[in-house]
């Protein structure tokens, strides 16, 4: 592994450097991982924050569901059906069964989608 690793680095010296690196500074093995200078190392409050909102990321979809569903009532034309396409989308992440996802969109019906997201906030709470 470690010849491996001289030889990856070699390779990477070899290269010519990114902008966004400062002179001599490269991309190198630390302990088991690739580390990239050009990127920055997470604080403590960015990790909360990510850690946070994929605590939450259930929440967050019905709540962007909720608001498809508002935007789908009041919505004529080609935005409608690029909501719908937003629609199906959210469902998908909200591992909604594929022919339950397919009879909603298929029908067209607002009220369809407020009847899940109805059962879904049912299930949050």
């Amino acid at each position: 592994m470690n010849r491996l690793r001289r030889l990856f680095n070699s390779l990477v010296q070899a290269m010519p450097a990114p902008r966004c690196l400062k002179a001599g500074a490269i991309p190198f093995f630390a302990g088991s991982e690739l580390r990239n200078p050009c990127m920055a190392d997470r604080t403590p409050y960015q990790d909360r924050i990510i850690r946070n909102y994929y605590q939450n990321l259930d929440a967050i979809l019905v709540q962007r569901l909720g608001e498809l569903v508002t935007d789908l009532y009041l919505a004529e034309g080609q935005k409608r059906v690029r909501l719908w396409k937003r629609v199906d989308e959210a469902m998908d992440k909200l591992k909604v069964p594929p022919q339950r996802r397919k009879h909603i969109v298929e029908s067209g019906d607002p009220a369809l989608v407020a009847q899940l997201l109805k059962e879904l906030l049912d299930k949050v709470r």
